[in-house]
């Protein structure tokens, strides 16, 4: 694969607040030096922040201050503000998309459940590991349990409480 033959990635992010402080409605970036400004990464990566409620009205055409008002509208109005063809498809898919956002939730639920299931596991790793190596220094080692703590790098009230959550 020829990587100079890739497509130009644009990032856009839409909010609605100015982020930057100028009113504008579009603020664009490229990659470029901090230390020299006049050098340009040419990868063709641009970001983009949209501020729906900019100022600058003349910059833009007509349909895009209709999709900026379409976005700003509440979710009760927002269809009387799809005027357009394209501003109709836009609602027609954010439609769908609300209607199976029960269905976004319930899985967002379930992985949310697997990445604590999960922290439980490892946690629970790292306490057998810790009992096992504090009990193992103590018992074949002949470590004392203060010591064999303290190169667990715990406490010996965290050790007990360990202890409890080990049985």
């Amino acid at each position: 694969m020829d990587y100079n033959e890739l497509n130009d990635t644009y990032l856009i992010m839409i909010c609605p607040f100015d982020l930057f402080g100028k009113d504008a409605y579009r603020y664009t970036f490229y990659p470029v030096c901090a230390e020299f400004p006049d050098i340009r990464l040419e990868d063709g990566s641009c970001r983009m922040f949209i501020n729906t409620n900019g100022t600058n009205h003349g910059d833009f055409d007509e349909e895009f201050l209709m999709l900026m008002d379409y976005l700003n509208a509440s979710a009760e109005d927002a269809e009387q503000y799809a005027t357009t063809e394209r501003i109709r498809q836009i609602h027609r898919e954010i439609v769908k998309l609300k209607q199976r956002e029960e269905f976004g939730v319930k899985y967002m639920m379930e992985w949310e459940e697997r990445i604590y299931d999960r922290m439980e596991a490892q946690t629970e790793g790292r306490v057998t590991a810790t009992v096992d190596f504090v009990r193992n220094a103590v018992e074949k080692l002949g470590i004392s349990l203060e010591k064999a703590c303290e190169i667990a790098n715990i406490s010996i009230e965290k050790y007990n409480e360990y202890l409890k959550l080990y049985r």
